[in-house]
């Protein structure tokens, strides 16, 4: 047990903690803050939450900052949490407590026991780095795995053995890849070697647990404005393999190169999920260019209710993004096609292109107005001719309408005829005629 008073460590904690650690202290207990808070104040950086844990039983706790006038309430019996607010603070205090697992990493401890033994509850954490506990009243730091020595130097390290920390909670993998990128640590060896071989206890996590830090891996080094570390995420995905956890088996040995790096890195907060997206799938897809049935496949495969849980309306916004990136990147059919997609894309779509791809978003634009200056639509607004137009002028079928519209403007795109009412309507007229002479040699 490595037990020492820093005096150089400033933690900023308010009077109105320090007033219930007092409350707490009178009644026989301790109070501490733990985890990433203190290894924060070590490292100088702010931004994280204030979690505090001692040895009194929960719902003394509770009596005691009521008693203060604090609002407090059980948030986990179980687990001996309580959450207290103080005004706009906010803290949440969890009993001292050992747990065991069963066998699976199910992101669940199958008992709980509160104990009084500091130590004890410091053996249940997961890295080095969060199991420090700073004495609120004494100023003094409880380190009982070398926890300063590995902030010093930068290492993200599990407690004990990685086999005990990943065995029992395979959510931590993930969670280790997070903090690592948030704070540019390099992960240890050991400790990344052995989430490669327990990476399999990512198939016991549901989808949104996955999602859910999925997601906040993707923009982890915004938290604190970190450079990369060594490895970083893509890297670590890569080596412990990830994808076949999270996905199935059809991803075994998958890896995101380094095509699109340097582009996903540069995105901007907002954009990163999407970017992430956005190089997988072409990674997914050999950088070739696919039928949209075969994006629309992947997507609802993989990130729909079977795979990783993700709202349908942020697929769909996945699927007509990547179809676009695509069309540019990979080519596709047509170049106009592409052209024609982009100026209909909604705005934050255009923005993300510009983040992503800025060379490309400024040749389709350039290409957009050489287009519009050449009087070509790119829309069905821009067509020089109307529903009424078809109906009452070429004496189209009502339910022609839009299949000639559609056709008109891929004909007018690719300059086969020209944006006029009179061409417009006679082209249409023909159309139609097609339309109808093909419906009756079906019957």
């Amino acid at each position: 047990m490595v037990y020492t008073k820093y005096m150089e460590i400033n933690i900023n904690v308010s009077d109105n903690l320090i007033k219930l650690a007092k409350a707490i202290n009178k009644s026989g207990g301790n109070v501490y803050i733990v985890g990433g808070y203190v290894r924060n104040a070590l490292l100088g950086l702010d931004g994280t939450d204030c979690d505090i844990c001692g040895d009194l039983t929960y719902d003394k706790v509770l009596l005691i900052a009521n008693n203060l006038g604090y609002d407090a309430h059980v948030v986990n019996k179980r687990l001996g949490t309580v959450l207290i607010q103080i005004g706009d603070e906010e803290y949440e205090y969890t009993t001292f407590r050992k747990e065991n697992y069963s066998k699976g990493g199910t992101h669940s401890p199958d008992d709980v026991a509160f104990v009084t033994d500091i130590q004890l509850d410091a053996s249940r954490r997961d890295f080095t780095a969060n199991s420090l506990y700073y004495n609120i009243l004494t100023g003094e730091i409880s380190d009982f795995y070398r926890g300063v020595e590995d902030i010093k130097s930068h290492t993200l390290r599990c407690i004990k053995t990685p086999e005990e920390v990943f065995s029992s909670d395979g959510l931590r993998i993930l969670r280790m890849i997070r903090i690592a990128n948030e704070l540019g640590f390099k992960i240890d060896k050991k400790t990344r070697k052995s989430a490669r071989e327990y990476a399999y206890q990512l198939s016991d996590i549901s989808g949104e647990r996955v999602l859910k830090e999925l997601k906040k891996i993707v923009v982890s080094d915004f938290k604190y404005s970190t450079t990369d570390s060594e490895e970083n995420f893509l890297d670590n995905f890569n080596y412990i393999n990830i994808y076949k956890y999270i996905f199935n088996s059809n991803f075994d040995k998958f890896k995101i190169g380094n095509r699109f790096r340097k582009n996903f890195f540069a995105l901007p907060k907002n954009f990163r999920i999407v970017g992430y997206w956005m190089i997988l799938l072409a990674e997914y897809f050999g950088y070739t260019h696919v039928s949209v049935n075969q994006i629309n496949y992947a997507c609802m495969t993989y990130l729909g209710n079977s795979g990783l849980k993700e709202a349908n309306a942020n697929i769909q916004t996945i699927i007509s993004t990547y179809s676009l990136f695509q069309d540019i990147m990979f080519g596709s059919s047509s170049y106009r096609r592409a052209v024609m997609a982009f100026y209909n894309c909604n705005s934050d779509v255009k923005k993300f292109f510009e983040a992503f791809i800025p060379k490309e978003y400024n040749q389709l634009r350039f290409a957009v107005n050489i287009l519009r200056k050449r009087n070509i639509p790119l829309c069905y607004e821009e067509l020089d001719i109307s529903n009424i137009d078809l109906i009452d002028g070429a004496r189209v079928d009502k339910y022609n309408t839009s299949k000639i519209r559609a056709k008109l403007l891929l004909d007018c795109l690719y300059e086969h005829i020209s944006n006029t009412r009179d061409t417009l309507l006679a082209e249409a007229k023909y159309i139609n005629i097609k339309l109808n002479n093909r419906e009756k040699a079906g019957q």
